[in-house]
């Protein structure tokens, strides 16, 4: 049957939905492609010491067993421990977890592994092990049931979105599964987790994925689709890597999409509907939107710490009117999800005198709560127009409160100004979650 699948896999926070596939569900129908899209994320046991490992650069290893099957989960879960680097960052959160955790026996989705009386690394440590094993048992649990919600036969390609490094292995496992289950289906990667070098590799080490799209895939999805399925060559879809042969080729680079109006707006239905059948169901939401795409500041400043690539900055925006539209339809679409986030890596400067001034008696009337990141360089007139707007959570570009680093940085901003700005954020009841980035060279 032709009908694509679009999957978001762990490990990702189960109650975020993906922006990015729901954008591409949209932009295929248009295109006369039926898509679907699944959230394995959903099917991930929820147990009270998960997010130790949603959170941390180490956490994938509990996926590490369901694709290299010639590994236990004994051996990999012990070579982690014996690995100081890769244990200190997820030990941090274990503890963390340990001092805060609940031990109800309900509030496990998964039998809990007990520490064995031969284990040899300490008290701790052997604690830490047994956690590890138990939630490579969710790991196991989580694919079982993706496989079990996939019906057999009903799709022709297996389209994976790879936001963050820790779903590749999740994502790679289930591919793998699939491939072997329906071998005449195409597997295709996509995301930020596959740029560059990195999906040349996928391609290299892993024969469950036939392509890896890279860039945005907004104005070539459906090419890719059709390329997959034999329609037209595979290279003559840009931004597509493929093997030849032996060899991975590329094709030339995917165009941006510079007007961001013509996207469709998400239907968040489908998520909703997986999220309440899940061990989350009783977890809140969040409702993703999109304003702009890139960094204005960026595009003059880059700061030194920034993970956005130089080619990823260029600044596109909505216009004013579709957002105000967008964010009006969501909270009308989804009334008791109130949580709208943006996804912008900054808020558009034009928008405290073209956009904000539009929404406070529409947010009077939904009563949503809107989150953007910005620049800590706002004055106090314009933090009062953003909490009048529903902004009730922001995530200014803090970073240090010291001259010299944001010197360093390019940040353009000072310390006392920082220290400011996140005063007036608190007299106007706005929710503040920043960074401090320690390290940076120069320091």
């Amino acid at each position: 049957m032709e009908r694509v699948l679009l999957l978001h896999m762990p490990l990702a926070v189960p109650t975020v939905p993906n922006l990015a596939v729901e954008l591409l569900a949209g932009v295929l129908a248009r295109s006369g492609i039926e898509a679907d899209v699944f959230y394995g994320t959903c099917r991930l046991a929820r147990t009270p010491a998960i997010s130790s490992y949603i959170h941390s650069i180490t956490g994938g290893v509990i996926f590490t067993p369901l694709y290299y099957s010639s590994e236990s989960p004994e051996s990999v879960a012990r070579r982690l421990i014996d690995c100081p680097k890769a244990v200190s960052e997820l030990f941090g959160n274990f503890k963390r977890f340990r001092a805060e955790r609940r031990d109800a026996p309900a509030e496990w989705g998964v039998p809990r592994r007990s520490v064995g009386s031969e284990w040899p690394f300490g008290s701790d440590c052997d604690e830490l092990l047994a956690d590890v094993l138990t939630h490579m048992d969710a790991a196991r649990l989580c694919l079982k049931r993706c496989l079990e919600d996939i019906p057999v036969g009903r799709y022709d390609v297996f389209a994976f979105s790879l936001m963050f490094d820790a779903q590749k292995l999740a994502s790679l496992a289930l591919a793998k599964w699939l491939k072997e289950r329906e071998p005449h289906a195409a597997v295709l990667f996509g995301g930020t987790a596959c740029d560059g070098d990195m999906g040349y590799e996928l391609l290299q080490r892993f024969p469950c994925v036939d392509a890896v799209a890279q860039g945005e895939a907004d104005l070539t999805i459906a090419g890719a689709i059709r390329a997959l399925r034999g329609e037209r060559p595979l290279e003559s879809i840009p931004g597509l890597l493929f093997r030849f042969g032996t060899t991975v080729t590329a094709s030339p680079p995917a165009p941006k999409l510079e007007q961001l109006d013509a996207l469709p707006v998400p239907d968040y239905t489908s998520f909703l509907q997986q999220l309440s059948a899940s061990d989350w169901k009783h977890d809140d939401p969040f409702i993703l939107f999109e304003a702009s795409r890139g960094c204005w500041w960026g595009e003059r400043h880059h700061c030194k710490f920034c993970g956005l690539r130089a080619d990823g900055l260029a600044y596109r925006r909505k216009s004013p009117a579709r957002v105000r539209a967008e964010i009006q339809e969501l909270a009308s679409r989804y009334p008791v999800h109130r949580a709208l986030y943006s996804t912008d890596a900054i808020l558009d400067y034009r928008a405290l005198r073209n956009l904000m001034p539009t929404l406070p008696g529409l947010a009077a009337r939904h009563q949503w709560k809107l989150f953007f990141e910005l620049k800590s360089n706002l004055h106090k007139h314009e933090v009062a127009l953003l909490s009048e707007s529903g902004v009730t959570t922001v995530q200014p570009g803090i970073e240090t409160f010291s001259d010299r680093v944001l010197a360093l940085m390019d940040k353009g901003n000072r310390g006392i100004r920082q220290v400011q700005f996140l005063k007036w954020l608190a007299s106007y009841g706005i929710g503040i979650i920043y960074n401090i980035i320690l390290g940076t060279p120069g320091e």
